[in-house]
């Protein structure tokens, strides 16, 4: 496993114990998601189409 990796892993895991609610409410998002797979997926897909029809920044370039 390459160092930054390892890094990225830890930091998720200290993320997870560090935040209170973090880790419970991540999986109460993945139950929810298997149960409503069709309101999640129209939820990603407008949290995409929001970032991609997005203006950029001034002085950013897309």
């Amino acid at each position: 496993m390459r160092p930054a990796a390892k890094v990225a892993l830890f930091l998720s895991g200290l993320l997870l114990v560090l935040v209170p609610g973090l880790a419970s409410g991540l999986l109460a998002a993945a139950d929810w998601s298997v149960q409503e797979p069709l309101v999640v997926g129209t939820g990603l897909l407008a949290a995409v189409a929001r970032l991609v029809l997005a203006p950029a920044p001034r002085g950013w370039a897309r």
